[in-house]
């Protein structure tokens, strides 16, 4: 596997004993921003492959601050409502927090260490493909939600998907094991990420699959790749692993058309993404979530963001990604201000009918002229 030197291992690997004295702040502090500007230039030129670098006035580092003040805030609503016994100390579920702060992490501390997605990917997948692992997989990961879907699980151990968890993840508590719940070793999930661990090619995609289906907040995370999309644009960071390129076919030169097929089937998959409309009635007043996902069978089946029903009012299957988020963005902006303030949800709205029906005709306005 790939790894990055650290600053302070680049450091000692260059100057041993004799490390330049206006160097020594970033070597005890294994700090990028503390190094000098023409020693951070040469480390960056020499990193083994690229990572999202946390220095100042940079994108990298507004996504990092962002959710870092969200981390903070959701603490603090959580103490204020544990002191107005509105939550109890001992069930108070602090999932937003560790999510939130996984994120910044992940990003602040990149040049300490951050995964080689792509070994990684690929090591489990292959492996997870072989007769016995999969029917191991299918028997300990059926009562969790495998019901033979190994697109979906394919999907979430790809390169991007392995990327999208541990950014999120990367700071979460963890017992590491086959079974999920039968015990192992204690761990930061992030941890799993280094390959030192012993199994860790069925730690990861054991954590990664049973969050999934068992905890809403990670599921729709995990289902969501806006953020890291961000990371990676910003980071120039790119994935050559694909399972569904076999090396079978690639060894026997397969005919350019079937190949061609399987690179359009996979880039038409990556991007294909639906709008949609949620309705949720709470004391009276109707609650709203705009959103998009690439997957509406599974999403409408998820368990709802609000302990009620939920009604579908309306989806839309968008061209591309980077049109379904823009056209998110824009009704997201319109209805700002009916955000509900203090939600974990910034994509809920509290709407009068007469909002829903203009929405719903906007967005069957949107169908129609997309489809045209």
């Amino acid at each position: 596997m790939r790894k990055n030197l650290s600053v302070s291992d680049w450091l000692n690997q260059k100057f041993g004993d004799d490390i330049p004295e206006k160097c020594l702040d970033a070597f005890e502090d294994d700090s990028l921003i503390l190094l000098p500007l023409s020693f951070r230039n040469s480390y960056i030129k020499e990193l083994k492959f690229p990572i999202p670098l946390f220095l100042p006035d940079t994108k990298i580092a507004e996504i990092a601050s962002e959710y870092q003040d969200l981390a903070e805030e959701e603490l603090e609503r959580k103490q204020s409502n544990l002191e107005l016994g509105i939550e109890d100390d001992e069930t108070v579920d602090v999932t937003t927090i560790a999510l939130y702060n996984s994120v910044t992490s992940s990003l602040v501390y990149s040049t300490q260490f951050y995964p080689d997605f792509d070994y990684l990917s690929q090591e489990i997948i292959e492996e997870l493909k072989k007769d016995e692992s999969q029917k191991s997989w299918s028997e300990s990961m059926k009562p969790h939600g495998f019901m033979g879907d190994w697109e979906e699980v394919y999907n979430l151990l790809s390169p991007i998907g392995l990327m999208n968890a541990y950014t999120w993840m990367s700071s979460i508590d963890i017992t590491a094991s086959h079974n999920y719940d039968a015990g192992g070793g204690e761990f930061k999930f992030g941890e799993l990420f280094k390959a030192s661990v012993p199994e860790w090619r069925v730690y990861i995609p054991v954590t990664i699959f049973t969050r999934y289906n068992t905890n809403d907040e990670i599921s729709e995370k995990l289902n969501d790749y806006r953020l890291v999309n961000q990371i990676i644009k910003h980071s120039g960071i790119s994935f050559s692993y694909n399972h569904k390129f076999s090396n079978d076919i690639i060894e026997a030169k397969a005919q350019s058309d079937e190949l061609a097929s399987k690179i359009l089937d996979s880039v038409l998959d990556d991007e294909k993404l639906f709008l949609y409309l949620k309705k949720w009635e709470v004391g009276g007043k109707n609650w709203v979530k705009i959103g998009i996902t690439n997957n509406p069978s599974r999403r409408d089946s998820e368990q709802n963001v609000l302990p009620v029903p939920s009604q579908l009012l309306k989806i839309i299957s968008m061209p591309n990604r980077k049109i379904a988020e823009k056209i998110e963005k824009e009704l997201l902006e319109i209805y700002f201000a009916k955000k509900i303030n203090g939600a974990n949800n910034r994509e809920l709205f509290e709407l009068e009918s007469e909002d829903i029906e203009d929405l719903k005709s906007t967005m069957n306005s949107l169908e129609s002229k997309l489809n045209n």
